[in-house]
This record gives structure tokens, sequence and C-alpha cells, in this order.
């Protein structure tokens, strides 16, 4: 009787249950088949246990619970199926060990039997069975791709459902389903669901939009023609809507970095769905995030990668440089975003070379303080490069643990005597210390560095090799650009103070459109770096 009345409380106390010795109990309970209403109390002791710690989901897992719930799911007793399905998603989400044991115990095709099956298909049991289904499509690593060819189906009907818990469980599924290769996003695509999917990304329901978002940007991470089929569903106005929603501007911006980083024709439709300027506005927009700029940098440099010579022209017009810039100055800890940035402005001066616009794109880049700041990063990497050549691993790391204790954080220069003088003095006499910069390019390999000296040599090479852009850049900065007879690739040439003037043959007589973002090569020091790394949350 004691155990009756615990299991009827609002939670189940697992200490009190092992005192009571109630575990065995509670198992033999939901083996009464002539005792429905002690089953369905039973199995909803189950999830209450499973909903608590990986210890308590253990303690039920190890007496075999998991196969006794799979079998409940064949009665004709809706409140223990019910019971059931929710204490199997609980046990499922706790552990890949316990999905895929589910898995094996026949919980999905049950499962899916009530779905398609079940008379009258009561709405909460409907609801639990999408939960469970949810559950088993998702953790890591990712339940087998067979999943797919059973669940999909199944999916897309729920997607239809005229009740909002159900769809944002099956968009839950989809998210889990679609992470991972090519040969899963096309069997997402062959079984029909992207057209629904897309449409829910007008959704007005957060619980239905943030799956669903997660979902389509899955998918768009899959080969051009998996991207296109997004596209062709209409989810590029849509997205451009969600870039003005505060909630789900960064996945909405990230999305569209992996629809850009397709081909030239995607790039095309990026273009005329009009997604360029908004991603833009959010590098002036005072309340937004560092991380949701740093997505919507990531769509701008990929897609200069595959446009047009008049596409870039159309990015430059549309002050895609500032950004592109910002991303560069603060990107010290991340590798692939420094590399995206310094790679989307050299696409754009290759592109300005080729359309004779070179003098104007040197410009704009010049007075954003890029050049400054690559300089420095140069200068530093190039130093870092040599100690690091001549140096053991453990010096190396000693010398890290040293930059980030407080002493140096005071007087960096005893640090920076170990490895040389990279900065650039300045009119005081003072070294210029970027310890960040300094301290990031320690944690690097040789060969990242390496690369990353190469795009920028290769950005700095459009300045000097042109003598009209050279004899421009030293009316601007008011100081005569000095090439090194010994280092024929360095410069000297940098004052913070200096005030750009403005443009003086503006790019297609568009005035307006040419402005960037700082005005003087101060505001180019960003301290925000975050590792680049989407994670896709989980339910």
């Amino acid at each position: 009787m004691k155990l009756r009345t615990l299991l009827s409380q609002d939670c189940v106390s697992i200490p009190m249950l092992k005192q009571l010795n109630g575990i065995p109990v509670i198992l033999s309970y939901l083996k009464m088949h002539k005792n429905p209403e002690l089953q369905a109390e039973a199995a909803w002791a189950c999830s209450a246990i499973a909903a608590g710690s990986s210890d308590d989901t253990k303690i039920i897992v190890e007496e075999g619970v998991i196969e006794i719930l799979s079998y409940l799911l064949t009665t004709n007793n809706v409140e223990v199926k019910l019971n059931s399905l929710d204490a199997l998603s609980n046990i499922a989400c706790d552990c890949t060990k316990y999905r895929d044991i589910a898995l094996k115990k026949d919980v999905l095709s049950r499962l899916i039997g009530i779905i398609r099956h079940e008379p009258d298909k009561p709405l909460p049991l409907i609801r639990s069975a999408a939960s469970c289904l949810s559950s088993l499509c998702g953790g890591t690593p990712q339940p087998d791709e067979s999943i797919n060819e059973h669940a999909l189906p199944i999916i897309l009907s729920l997607l239809q459902s005229e009740d909002d818990e159900v769809v944002a469980s099956a968009c839950w599924a989809i998210s889990y389903l679609s992470q991972g290769s090519d040969t899963k996003i096309q069997s997402i695509i062959d079984s029909g669901i992207v057209p629904y999917l897309v449409r829910l990304l007008d959704s007005k329901n957060p619980s239905i939009l943030s799956p669903a978002l997660k979902s389509v940007g899955n998918i768009v991470t899959g080969n051009d023609y998996q991207t296109q089929c997004v596209i062709e569903a209409n989810a590029l106005p849509l997205l451009r809507v969600l870039l003005e929603n505060k909630a789900f501007r960064q996945e909405a911006a990230w999305t569209i970095s992996n629809i850009t980083a397709g081909n030239s024709n995607q790039v095309q439709m990026v273009i005329q769905a009009q997604l360029i300027p908004p991603l833009v506005h959010l590098f002036t927009s005072e309340d937004c995030e560092w991380d949701v700029k740093k997505e919507a940098g990531w769509a701008i440099a990929n897609a200069t990668e595959n446009a047009s010579n008049q596409n870039i022209q159309y990015f430059v017009r549309n002050r895609c440089i500032g950004p592109l810039c910002l991303i560069i100055a603060s990107a010290r800890n991340d590798d692939q975003l420094l590399s995206a940035g310094l790679g989307g402005i050299k696409n754009i001066l290759n592109a300005g070379e080729n359309m004779g616009n070179l003098p104007n794109y040197c410009q704009l880049i010049a007075e954003t303080g890029l050049i400054h700041y690559i300089d420095r990063y140069r200068r530093t990497a190039q130093h870092v490069r040599t100690y690091k050549e001549h140096h053991s691993p453990t010096n190396v790391s000693d010398l890290i643990a040293a930059a980030n204790k407080e002493d140096y954080e005071k007087d960096p220069n005893s640090l920076i005597e170990q490895i040389g003088r990279p900065f650039v003095k300045s009119e005081s006499g003072k070294i210029e210390v970027d310890m960040d910069m300094l301290k990031a390019m320690m944690s690097m390999e040789i060969s990242v560095i390496d690369t990353h000296l190469f795009n920028i040599e290769q950005i700095m090479s459009y300045f000097k090799h042109t003598q009209e852009v050279k004899s421009h850049f030293d009316r601007v900065y008011g100081v005569q650009i000095q090439i090194y007879k010994e280092e024929p690739k360095e410069y000297q040439y940098l004052i913070d103070t200096i005030e750009p003037v403005q443009i003086s043959t503006p790019i297609e007589d568009d005035d307006d459109n040419l402005s960037t973002f700082s005005g003087t090569s101060s505001h180019a020091h960003s301290t925000i770096h975050k590792k680049k790394k989407k994670k896709k949350k989980k339910k």
C-alpha cells in the first residue's frame, strides 16, 4: 500500500523506492496484464525515474525495463501505451546506449504502428509517440542510417498535423536526422519533407520555428543539389524575414552562410532575394551580438568565393568590405573565420583588378584600418613562427602559460622580449602590444600561421604592385610607403590619427553605397574573439 501511495505522488523518491525494495515491485506491476490501471501507474513511475539522474535511469534499465515497456506498446490500453512511450522517451534521451537498446527492442516499429493504426488517434497518445520518435532519432553518435527509411515517412505525416506539439517533435526529429552525411540529407529530400519543413519557417510558434530552422540549416550543409532543393522550396524570402527576428537571426545567418557557400547561381539567388543588405545591417545594429555578426560575416565571405565580378561589385556597393574587415580584426582565436575574412578581401581585390576598380577598392579597405591591423598581425606571426621553429613544444607551452599570468598582463614587454619585438612602435616610443593576438598565435600550428601569412601577403601585394594605388594610398595617409630592399614585402606607413579622405571616384556613380563602417584605423581593433563552431542544440 505504501508503494501505491508513493507511486501516486507528483514525484518519485528514488531513496524511498530503494528502501521499500520498490524497483522490482514496479517491474512486476508492469507485467500485470490483467490490471492495466496498475500497469499505467508503474509505467508512469518509470517515466518519472528516467526523468531524473542517469544513475536513477540506470537502475531500471539494468532490470530490463526497456523490453517490458516496448511490449506494453502493443496493449489495447491507451493510458498504458501513453505512459510507456513517455518512459521510453526519457530513457532514450539519457544516453545513446539506451536509445540503441530501445531501437533493438522494436520500440520504433511499435510506436509507428500506434501513430498509423491507433483507433481514433487520441491526441495525448500521438504527442507522446511523436516525442518518443524524436528521442530515438537524437543523440551522438547518431543512430544507424537505416532509421531514416522507417522514420521519415511517419515524420512527414506528423509534420502535417494540426497540433503544434506534434509538429514541433517531428521537426526536432528531422533536426537530428539531418546532421551528418549527404546520404542522410538526401534521404530527407527524397521523403518529400523539405517543402513542408520550409513552410514552417513562417511559423509564429517558437517551439516549431526553432527546430524547423535548425533542420533547414542542416540540410543546406549538404551538396549543391540539396541546397538547391531548399532554395526552390522558397526558403530565401523566409530567411530574410528571420534575419530581423532577434531570437532566430543567428541561426538564420548561419543557414544563409551555408547557402552562399554553394555555387555561383546560388550566390546570385541570394543576391536576388535581397539577403545581403540585411546581413550587412546586422553589423551596424547596436543590439546585435558578436555571434550573430560572426555568422553574417561568414555568409558574406562565403558569397565572395564563387561570385562573378559583377556580384563582387554589388557586394562592394552594399558595404560588404566593412564587415569582412571587422571579422578579420576580431578573429584572433578563430583560424577558420580569419581565413574566411582574408579570403573575402582577397576575392574583392582580385575582382577589382579584373574590372579596373582596384584603386577604389583598395581605398575603401584602407579606410577601415585593415592594412594597419594585418601588418601588425604579419609582423607578430613572423616572429612567433621563428620562435616556434627554434624552440621545443615544451618551451612554447611554458611561454603560453606565462602569457596568462597577471605579471605579463601588467608588464607584457617581459614576455615580448622572449619572442622578439613584433610590434610597430607608436609615436611615444612604446611598444603597441596586442596580448590576445600574441597568445593566440603561440597556440597555432606553424602550418596555420603560414596559411595566414600567405593570404596577408597576397592582399598586401595589391597595394604595392599597382603604382596608381600606391600613390593614392600615400596621399590618403600622408606618408610614403617604404619598400625595404632586404624585406621587399614589408611596410612602414601606418598612422592611426590620419582621417581618411572621401572616395573621389565612385563605383557606378553610387556615392551613398560606398561608405564603410569605421572612419579611422583605430576602430579596427576589436577585442571580441569566439571559437567558430556551430553548436546544433538538442531538444
